[in-house]
């Protein structure tokens, strides 16, 4: 799952012909754009098949940064997410999915608890984050030093998302919380469960 502003490399290896290869084709062609959606694993089979699925409420706008076609027929894509976008409709289906939607982005936001806010949710990663299995001590440093510097409280939120303490369902549920403050409440309550 991949969700703005994130500071770690958006590449979908392995993007097989089908719905999405011709998605990414049709986007390579025209503006570089593309809405991207995120469904639980068990779904994925019902989006390829021929009958339409009814499309989640909110997904985010990329931009195609490089599609490398690689030597097995499959597509390497470096994706840069620019927002949240809620969705309106479904156009169709065949022979990708194409959809409207509205960008959006997280509003500036000012309250004096968010400083704080900000501050408790960094000091409760910073405890778990030495106990996060496959990171070397440099990978943590980095992940630290960068979360030091996020001052916004939707992109502290996206970027913790992204430890393996969060579950698929977790990142949904941060994707669709569209009010940052909130979203970052979401996130304190889950490093705190």
């Amino acid at each position: 799952m991949i969700l703005p502003r994130a500071s770690i490399p958006n590449r979908l290896p392995d993007v097989r012909p089908g719905l999405s290869y011709r998605a990414i084709q049709a986007a390579r062609d025209s503006d570089h754009e593309v809405l991207v959606i995120f469904v639980p694993e068990l779904e994925i089979a019902n989006y390829k098949s021929s009958e339409p699925q009814q499309l989640p409420a909110i997904g985010v706008i990329a931009r195609l940064a490089d599609v490398a076609p690689q030597p097995d027929g499959t597509l390497e894509i470096v994706l840069d997410v620019m927002t949240r976008a809620t969705i309106t409709a479904r156009l169709q289906h065949d022979p990708f999915y194409q959809a409207t939607c509205v960008a959006h982005p997280d509003p500036e936001v000012t309250s004096h608890e968010i400083p704080a806010l900000m501050a408790a949710v960094k000091a409760q990663v910073e405890a778990i984050a030495p106990t996060l299995p496959n990171l070397t001590p440099e990978q943590l440093e980095e992940a630290l030093t960068f979360m030091h510097q996020i001052d916004h409280p939707g992109q502290l939120a996206d970027f913790i998302t992204y430890s393996p303490t969060f579950t698929f369902a977790d990142r949904i549920a941060c994707l669709n919380t569209l009010d940052p403050v909130e979203r970052l409440r979401t996130v304190q309550r889950t490093l705190g469960a």
